[in-house]
């Protein structure tokens, strides 16, 4: 798939992430209190594919993937 650059300018301006380690870490933090089982289910009548997992594995998405500057 595609693959943006996030703006790291506006990043670091509004929340002093200068990097993709800095981006990856706050968002994992920023999600950790998250229920992203119920999420799923809020979202499901929404969805292209109501089968489609990804809002519920977002953080383990987000874990294993290899954020690069």
């Amino acid at each position: 798939g595609k693959t943006q650059k996030p703006d790291y300018d506006y990043l670091n301006y509004k929340l002093s992430i200068t990097n993709a380690q800095e981006l990856k870490a706050y968002l994992l933090k920023q999600t950790k209190a998250l229920n992203f089982a119920q999420l799923q289910k809020d979202v499901q009548p929404f969805l292209f594919d109501p089968d489609n997992q990804s809002v519920s594995l977002f953080p383990q998405i987000i874990a294993q993937t290899d954020f690069q500057n």
